[in-house]
């Protein structure tokens, strides 16, 4: 490193070390070089440099004496220090200047002091002419001896001439610069100050004289000063850490701080900083080999410096409220500029204030109550209170030159800050975005207040992160996603059945009502065979359908884990019949875990037994785990037959067929399979609590139904089990419930008792003006599935502590070879007339209101008899009387006191009359 980028090195640390002082010692021996250059080549000396023998002792004395003079500081007051200045009023690193005047001399009262009448005569000034670019004085000596000078040399009427020239020595390592005067607030450290010597005295030859002079250097750097802040406080200013040895100054004791020299000059805001990554999400959520579906990092944009974050999951497009966080983290790295130029203190104490705006709206910035910790201390230091920036007690210090790592804890003052800022209106502090600002409050290193602010607003627009999944909030970023994404995943990433598109066609939502099979094709003039098990295959983008054996092995399409995919476990692609799609489907819940790994997690603090966990092989746990069981369920609108559809492609082969969760009833109608599970079920369940531990439960109780096929079909939704099993229709051992459907709402219910036999279904759900009738589409199924045992807020299934088992009698029963028999909403009827409820009436209380019409090959309900173009019939399929059923009830006739004629005949002449036999099993549907 060059001696001169060794100088300006100093001005870049705040210590030395003991190498470095003598380092910079020696570099001043360089300089004395570089200032005999200066003076030989300047012309302003204009004197041709000749040494006396006689006067070389007195030169070198009389610059002893020079130096002396000037390096006597006192109490650090006087001497060179009378030149040295900072605006800083602590210790640390700041700028120390250096002011020489041109006019008068800053240092009379030393020369005045030391060379004093006794022994020195002044000269005239017009004698001894200032040059301009130095500080000189001339003297002649009242006697012999002074600086050795004998009698014969005293004869010669020597005139001694002292200068001091101010030189800039950062100009380079072999020359210096000479500053002409004034010299202004210059870098101290960067000053020399060159003093020459020179006698002039009478030669030999009568006329002529001689003149003998020598130089030396004097660093500022070497010198220590003290300014005074008050009566108890000063600091000692070191241009550099060398310092000058002075006995008059002493370095220690009292509450004097050392301040070095900066070579940056005054520039910069007061205060620096950065907002640090403090929320993250894991972008898009997509299938793993292992049939896990989890969110994943999408790319560098998924990480924001601040964010309102949801804690409990909402269904997209849903009215509902979101909840979120109470509080938004904010971490700030920040470092005071000591050189900002309008403060002068190494340290300031700071208490900033959040808040958040939209920029250039105007609009009334929405405030916050914060609390603050430093982040750089283990455990963070709690730098609280933190109120109105109104007391000393406020404020934390920032310090020159280190970066303080803070985390802002801002409690929204306003409950509504985040659903302002994070709303379906703004698309999500997409459009007019909001962005959060720190106001800091300033004092210096005292604590006196500044008058002076500053402000530090985020560059990015805060962000919204929403649940991907019902364990978001112990979970955390693993199901975090972009609000903005979130409304574009139509169901949470952990869920086992679509209970948001249920939710939503329960809700009336059109688009989650669509038909069926719309999307879905059938080979033209191919007639689907009633009572059949159907496969699908991708064909030029859609799923088309067949009918096929059902005990053909085929690939199975299961919901599970947010979406469709084709059923795999590990990886391993599973087949099986239509009849055992279900276990196939649950198959897809097969683990192989590190048991040291699950134990390590476990013991983290989550609940579990040790007892009942898996048996280990190899080191590993393998069991089947609820939380990823797949159910055997269809598509129905057109987002879920694009994502089936996508997956399909993805598993398979061009072509390849696979079992979807359709089939033809007896009038080659296509409807909704149950979704058939395996009735083992998994004992074992991973979950997170809510403080986002691992817990791994054991549901060991059996199902209380007794196991039968061919049978009738029992409902169950747990967190062990979830779908449908075929049951003894008679002489269960505890009453199940009874699932019924309501046509004027077409939402299922629960019926308010129970029952140990099937053919007692219908009368409980009659008595509660329900209908006993099973779903025939998917999202039927998914709403009952909710309404039976419902879904918890926070978990993916219904919370074991607070929903019981439940099982259902639902209206189907098994055939035993995969086929299934839905049972008619309505009896044969005994008369030509049923009231709003199916139950045929012997006589008529009132008018007729409605007959039910057959014309051009469909059934409709008609007001007026007139209306009917073709013959008063009823049907006898379950689905068109259910669509018959809804008709009336749309009509407001779902009631035991309305008339319904379905056969034609002469209305009865009595006028009273009583109920008839009840219709029979009943239910519903969801289209």
């Amino acid at each position: 490193m060059k001696d001169v980028e060794r100088f300006k090195k100093f001005g870049s640390v705040a210590a030395f070390t003991l190498v470095e002082s003598i380092v910079g010692l020696a570099i001043l021996g360089v300089m004395m070089a570089a200032a005999y250059s200066l003076i030989s080549n300047n012309a302003k000396a204009g004197l041709k440099i000749q040494v006396s023998q006689r006067f070389d002792n007195a030169s070198g004395e009389g610059l002893s004496e020079l130096r002396n003079m000037l390096s006597n500081t006192g109490n650090g007051t006087t001497g060179l220090c009378r030149t040295m200045s900072t605006q800083m009023n602590s210790g640390g690193v700041g700028l120390i200047t250096i002011n020489l005047p041109q006019s008068p001399d800053p240092f009379m009262s030393e020369w005045t002091a030391t060379f004093t009448p006794d022994k020195w005569t002044p000269v005239p000034a017009s004698a001894c002419p200032q040059a301009g670019d130095s500080y000189a004085q001339c003297f002649t000596p009242v006697q012999a001896g002074m600086f050795g000078i004998d009698q014969a040399a005293f004869n010669r009427h020597p005139v001694f001439r002292f200068s001091i020239y101010p030189v800039d020595m950062m100009s380079g390592s072999q020359n210096m610069t000479a500053l002409p005067l004034p010299v202004v607030n210059a870098d101290a450290k960067s000053i020399g100050l060159l003093l020459g010597m020179k006698i002039t005295y009478q030669s030999d030859a009568p006329g002529s004289s001689n003149v003998s002079e020598q130089f030396t250097l004097l660093w500022m750097g070497e010198f220590n000063c003290v300014k005074t802040i008050s009566t108890t406080q000063s600091i000692i200013m070191s241009p550099s850490a060398i310092g000058s040895g002075s006995q008059n100054l002493s370095l220690t004791g009292g509450p004097q701080a050392f301040l070095f020299s900066s070579n940056v000059p005054p520039t910069g805001d007061i205060l620096q900083g950065t907002f640090n990554i403090t929320a993250y999400t894991r972008g898009i959520a997509t299938v793993s080999n292992a049939g896990r579906r989890a969110a994943t990092l999408d790319d560098a944009a998924d990480t924001k410096t601040n964010a309102c974050t949801e804690v409990q999951y909402r269904c997209p497009n849903t009215p509902a409220v979101r909840s979120w966080q109470p509080g938004i983290q904010a971490n700030i790295s920040a470092r005071y500029n000591a050189n900002n130029g309008q403060i002068f203190t190494s340290s300031v104490n700071v208490c900033p204030s959040a808040s958040f705006s939209q920029g250039g709206q105007g609009s009334t910035p929405i405030n916050t109550i914060s609390n603050y910790f430093d982040e750089t201390t283990n455990p963070p230091t709690d730098l609280s209170p933190t109120s109105d920036c109104s007391s000393p007690t406020d404020f934390y210090q920032l310090s020159s030159g280190t970066s303080r790592e803070v985390r802002a804890a801002i409690d929204q003052a306003d409950a509504n800050a985040c659903p302002q800022m994070c709303s379906d209106g703004n698309n999500y502090n997409a459009t007019n975005p909001y962005t959060l600002s720190f106001n800091y409050a300033i004092n210096d290193a005292n604590q006196n207040p500044t008058n002076l602010t500053y402000t530090m607003t985020d560059s990015a627009p805060v962000g919204c992160i929403c649940c991907a999944g019902k364990q978001c909030a112990a979970v955390g970023t693993q199901v975090n996603i972009w609000c903005s994404q979130q409304m574009k995943q139509p169901e949470p990433i952990d869920s086992r059945i679509p209970e948001c598109t249920s939710k939503s066609a329960q809700d009336g939502d059109p688009s989650a009502t669509n038909q069926i099979y719309a999307g879905l094709t059938v080979p033209a003039n191919t007639a689907l065979p009633a009572n059949s098990c159907l496969a699908a295959y991708v064909q030029n983008g859609n799923l088309q359908l067949e009918a096929d054996t059902c005990t053909t092995q085929l690939p199975v399409m299961c919901y599970s884990q947010g979406g469709f995919q084709i059923a795999s476990s590990k990886g391993t692609l599973q087949t099986g019949k239509y009849i055992e799609a279900g276990h196939q489907c649950f198959n897809m819940s097969w683990e192989t875990v590190s048991s040291s790994e699950t134990n390590a997690r476990l013991q983290q603090g989550g609940t579990y037994n040790a007892a009942t966990l898996p048996t280990q092989s190899g080191g590993n746990y393998a069991f089947n785990d609820s939380a990823l069981v797949g159910v055997f369920l269809a598509p129905q609108n057109y987002a879920q037959l694009a994502d089936a559809t996508a997956k399909a492609v993805a598993a398979l082969s061009s072509g390849a067929r696979f079992w979807i969760a359709l089939r033809t009833d007896a009038n080659q109608n296509i409807v909704s399979a149950p979704p058939i599970m395996d009735i083992s079920g998994s004992q074992y369940v991973s979950y997170f609590d809510t403080n986002g531990l691992l817990n791994f439960a054991v549901d060991t109780a059996p199902l209380y139904t007794i196991d039968a096929s061919p049978g009738s079909l029992a409902l169950v939704h747990s967190r062990r089990y979830i779908g449908t099993r075929s049951v003894k229709p008679t002489g269960e051992p505890q009453p199940l419930s009874v699932l019924c459907y309501n046509p004027v709402t077409k939402l299922f219910n629960v019926g308010a008792a129970g029952t140990t036999q099937i053919s007692r279904a219908a009368a409980i759900c009659q008595a509660q003006g329900l209908v006993f009738y099973a779903p025939s589409t998917p999202l039927g199924w998914g709403n009952a599935l909710n309404t039976l045992s419902p879904i918890d807020p926070t978990l993916p299934w219904p919370n074991p502590t607070t929903t019981p088992l439940t099982e259902a009698w639902v209206a189907l029963d098994d055939n035993g070879n995969g086929t299934w028999n839905m049972e008619a909403p309505i009896a044969a009827p005994t008369t030509n007339y049923i009231n709003g409820f199916g139950q045929s009436l012997t006589t008529l209380a009132g008018p007729i209101n409605a007959y039910s019409c057959f014309s051009s090959g469909s059934y409709s309900i008609v007001t007026t008899r007139t209306a009917c173009s073709g013959t008063i019939a009823f049907p006898t399929s379950p689905s068109q009387q259910m669509s018959l059923i809804e008709a009336w009830a749309a009509q407001g006739l779902f009631s035991p006191s309305s008339v319904i004629e379905i056969i034609e005949s002469l209305p009865p002449t009595t006028t009273g009359g009583t109920t008839g036999t009840t219709g029979g099993t009943s239910g519903g549907t969801t289209s």
